[in-house]
């Protein structure tokens, strides 16, 4: 494979991603405040709020990011059907 078909695939995965607009949408500008901060086990079944949930997944993230290189480091899987909060 060329170098430039590689880039066109990279240019085209890129573009699916959804992330091409990381001025706008990164951890800089994410808003905790959308979720809410009352603990509901029966309707979440967790016994933390969905904000302070969400703040650990952040947290979790970050660490993530800034330990990539870290052959140590465990990795990250999301689940779940798309556009659920």
């Amino acid at each position: 494979m060329c170098s430039c078909l590689k880039q066109k695939l990279i240019d085209s995965s890129f573009n699916n991603s959804n992330i091409s607009n990381l001025k706008k949408e990164n951890f800089e500008n994410f808003n905790e405040l959308i979720f809410s901060d009352e603990v509901d086990v029966a309707k979440y079944k967790y016994n933390i709020s969905p904000r302070k949930n969400i703040i650990n997944i952040k947290n979790n993230c970050i660490n993530f990011i800034n330990n990539f290189d870290d052959p140590n480091s465990k990795n990250l899987l999301f689940t779940g059907y798309t556009g659920l909060r």
